[in-house]
């Protein structure tokens, strides 16, 4: 479903006669008009960027009659794949997947976006991500939830005259979800909705919460002590003995009990890393310090990396091939750091001091 989804999306995109048919039949559904929200085209899924993916499916439902006419449209003006899109697509397989997918990640959504921001640590991620995995896993449970998105895959069916049915099944068959169930409803049930929301119940817990031996560091935020006990105290600096040194080693214990009592009857505690640092003196916590640095260095996700290629292709262009690496780097620091203010006048100064800057360039007459 996800790859229809894309190669239909880019079928659209890169072509302006099929834009222009899709527009038209935009024009027409003011239904379609209303549930895209302003958007006029579809959206295609970023291999990078996931939060674009849950978008892409939302218009493509929004707009699944405006597509359906569209491709229809195309079919009698000889388009040699707008046949084979439509008939792709007027599956129940395809539709009820193409509900059910564009409901349930929803809910990850603003997860994925809040993973994005250069401000957030594993703590802060970790709570959030068991806020979407407790949402998740009640949403399982709840009988009704796939009583709804199986009605609203019918409903869209109907619309298309497309029954619900399910793949034969069959003994020999071992390269498809043999699932036995009594009608379709059941059969999407068992081999898409409960698959669909374990994977991601599974990545959630294996990539954010449960990440590494060094996240019990997080045991050390103050919101977190009333966690601690035995079993990790006696760990909890293991992974970072690299970084510590033995005669610190020698005051873990100590230190650890006279972290513990600094905030005992307090109020307001910190509840993330980055405020728990602040309180964490290098002299009087150095094991605490050590361990709390090395945690909220630890990326959450990819996405300032990927920001960083996004910024070198942004400035190393075609007009800009033979560029040296010194120039490069510069640009970049002050493209991707541009919200630093920059005296002007002391980088004029700077270059002034520098002597002559001027090229001896010989002519010839």
């Amino acid at each position: 479903m996800m790859g229809t989804v894309q190669e239909i999306a880019f079928a659209f995109s890169y072509s302006a006669k099929r834009q222009y048919h899709f527009k038209l039949a935009m024009m027409e559904s003011e239904t379609a008009q209303e549930k895209m929200k302003k958007r006029d085209k579809l959206r295609t899924l970023c291999e990078t960027r996931w939060s674009s993916r849950p978008d892409a499916l939302f218009t493509f439902k929004s707009s699944f009659d405006v597509v359906v006419d569209a491709l229809a449209e195309l079919e009698l003006n000889s388009d040699s794949k707008a046949r084979a899109f439509r008939c792709s697509i007027l599956k129940f397989e395809f539709i009820v997947a193409l509900v059910a997918a564009e409901s349930i990640l929803q809910y990850v959504v603003p997860l994925s976006k809040m993973l994005q921001r250069i401000d957030n640590d594993l703590v802060t991620a970790a709570k959030e991500s068991r806020v979407v995995i407790d949402t998740l896993t009640e949403l399982r449970t709840r009988d009704e939830a796939w009583d709804k998105l199986y009605t609203d895959a019918t409903k869209l069916a109907e619309t298309f005259d497309v029954q619900p049915t399910m793949p034969r099944l069959t003994g020999r068959q071992t390269h498809r979800s043999n699932v036995p169930a009594a009608d379709p409803k059941e059969y999407w049930k068992l081999s898409l909705f409960y698959p669909f929301l374990d994977h991601l119940l599974s990545e959630l817990e294996t990539r954010l919460v449960y990440p590494s031996d060094r996240f019990s560091a997080q045991y050390l935020v103050p919101s977190n002590l009333h966690k601690l006990n035995p079993e990790i105290e006696a760990n909890l600096f293991v992974p970072f003995a690299s970084d510590i040194s033995d005669e610190m080693a020698a005051l873990q214990e100590s230190e650890l009990s006279r972290w513990k009592t600094k905030w005992q009857g307090q109020d307001d505690i910190p509840d993330s890393i980055c405020e728990t640092l602040r309180h964490a003196n290098t002299d009087l916590y150095p094991n605490i310090s050590v361990a709390l640095t090395v945690l909220l260095t630890m990326p959450i996700s990819s996405a300032t990396a990927e920001r960083s290629f996004s910024a070198m292709r942004r400035i190393k262009n075609y007009m800009r091939s033979t560029m040296n690496e010194e120039r490069l780097s510069g640009l970049a620091l002050m493209h991707i750091h541009r919200d630093f203010a920059i005296d002007v006048d002391a980088v004029l100064k700077k270059f002034a001091s520098d002597g002559n800057r001027r090229i001896a360039l010989a002519f010839s007459y």
